[in-house]
Formats: structure tokens, C-alpha cells, sequence
């Protein structure tokens, strides 16, 4: 059965843009079709990008969203995916973990959905991606040898810095009532930057240490202070005010007071995660 796929990314600003598209203008399969959402805030690109993929049910067989930090590893990542979706019609949803460039580890992931995926409305401006709803099985690859990407290899410093920003947002969630949180998603998000810092202390490139420093300030002061936003202007002065002209040494020498300790660090996410809405929020 022929596998038709359309193939969306979402950029802001990413230093991997160039490369990613790239890698998706290499690919050795040639049924596909690709379009770029840019520059357009992260719920209100998210929704251009579904309702895209759901406008376009009648002329493809499989939907794949991409972000503009996500570089295709090799030339056959659309034939495998074709492949796998005519071997297996009882499949609806396929998640292909990331290898992570901060974390050095595997993460969720590139969405890869039959058109029959839809994505409901919905007022969440964190998690955005959370709501897909499919028909069949949902297979997850978690694999480094099968991976079909690689996550932010080369980001800029602010891009690293706002990566942080992002994480911990979703790791202490308090832009909603405790009993809203989603304790799974934010558990992951913070092993992510436990190993950032891993990766920081044992590389000591000045990006890992910017990403840290980044979930450092909304760890520290919730995520008012980016103004609810990863890409906010207040995000970017907070970078140019304090870390623009930060070294790896004094990232580490900053950061490790706090992250050295993992259990005490780890506290003070769990005591982030189960605090109440701060006053003003």
C-alpha cells in the first residue's frame, strides 16, 4: 500500500535549521511532501502544524513532525518509516526516541502518526504535544542504533540556555494546580537535565552548562520569571544580563553548590513539582 508522508517542522531560531532541512531534502524516498512553520509562538505553531497534518488526511497515509533541532541521521529515515507502516496496519502511532545532545541519552522523540491522528483543541500552553488521539497501536522505538535523529547537536549558547528554560518548565509545572500535574512527563524532563549536568561536568562545554543554568533559574524562581515562555524576551534578557559572557568554569563553579548533590538536588525538584501555584501565577 503506497505511503504517502507529509512532513511538517516547526524553527525558532535553531542553530541546526540549515542541517535539518537538509537532511529531510536528502532522503532517498521521494513520496513525501514538506512545509516549515517559522517563527510563530510554540502553542500557536503547534496548532498550525495540526491542523495541516489534519487537512491533508485525504491526500497522505502517514503524518511526521519534526523540529527544526532534529537532524536525520541517514538518508533511508523515510523508507523505514514507509516500510514499517505498510508491514504493520495496526500500528497508528509511531515515537522514535531522539538521541539527545545535552543529556547524551534517549528521549522522546519524533511523532510519526497515521492520517487518522487527530489533535483536539485544547487551552494547555505547556504541553502542547500531549493530546494526540489515534486508532490502532502505539509502537515507541527506543533504540540508539535505530534512532532517525539527533537532537540540537550544535546549538547556539542561548539556545542551549533556553533548552534549560523549557525543561525545567516542564519538570515543575507550575503553571497549573498540583492535581493537573503530569507526574510521568515531568519525571522524565527532569532525568533529562540530571544527565545534562552529568554530561556538563564530564565534558565541561559551556552550551551543557548554559542549559543547566537555564533550568537553575526556573527551578530557583518558578517559571514566572521566564514569563510562562522558553522563547519570552524576559528568557533573553536573563541570558544577556547574567550568563552571555559566562565560561565553563564559572557555569560550574555557579552550579555546583546545587547540582553536585544529586539527592538534595533531586528534593528540591520533587518540593518544585508538589508546591501549590506560586502567588501572582
Amino acid at each position: 500500500m503506497r505511503q504517502r508522508i507529509l512532513v511538517g517542522m516547526m524553527a525558532c531560531g535553531e542553530n541546526e535549521r540549515d542541517r535539518a532541512i537538509e537532511a529531510v531534502q536528502g532522503q532517498t524516498y521521494g513520496d513525501y511532501e514538506f512545509f516549515l512553520i517559522e517563527n510563530r509562538p510554540n502553542k500557536e505553531a503547534h496548532e498550525a502544524l495540526y491542523e495541516k497534518f489534519t487537512t491533508s488526511a485525504d491526500r497522505f497515509q502517514v503524518f511526521l513532525k519534526l523540529d527544526a533541532d532534529m537532524v536525520l541521521q541517514r538518508p533511508t529515515a523515510f523508507e523505514e518509516v514507509a516500510n514499517f507502516f505498510a508491514k504493520h496496519p495496526n500500528v497508528g502511532l509511531l515515537l522514535f526516541e531522539l538521541i539527545d545532545w545535552y543529556s547524551d541519552s534517549l528521549i522522546p522523540g519524533i511523532v510519526i502518526a497515521r492520517s487518522s491522528a487527530r489533535w483536539p483543541k485544547h487551552a494547555d500552553r505547556l504541553m502542547v504535544d500531549s493530546y494526540v488521539t489515534v486508532p490502532g497501536r502505539v509502537v515507541t522505538v527506543s533504540n540508539r542504533d535505530a534512532a532517525l535523529a539527533v537532537h540540537s547537536p550544535d546549538p547556539s549558547p542561548i539556545q542551549a540556555f533556553r533548552f534549560g528554560v523549557h525543561r525545567a518548565m516542564k519538570a515543575i509545572q507550575d503553571d497549573r494546580r498540583v492535581a493537573q500535574r503530569m507526574a510521568e512527563k515531568a519525571r522524565g524532563h527532569w532525568d533529562i537535565l540530571a544527565k545534562t549536568w552529568s554530561h556538563f561536568v564530564s565534558r565541561r562545554d559551556r552550551r551543557l552548562g548554559l542549559a543547566v543554568a537555564g533550568a537553575e533559574v526556573v527551578l530557583s524562581a518558578g517559571s514566572a520569571v521566564a514569563a510562562r515562555g522558553y522563547m519570552s524576551g524576559a528568557v533573553e534578557q536573563l541570558f544577556a544580563q547574567r550568563y552571555a559572557n559566562a565560561t565553563a568554569d564559572s557555569l560550574f563553579s555557579e552550579l555546583s553548590p546545587l547540582w553536585s548533590d544529586a539527592p538534595a538536588n533531586e528534593a528540591r525538584w520533587q518540593a518544585a513539582f508538589a508546591a501549590e501555584v506560586r502567588s501572582g501565577c
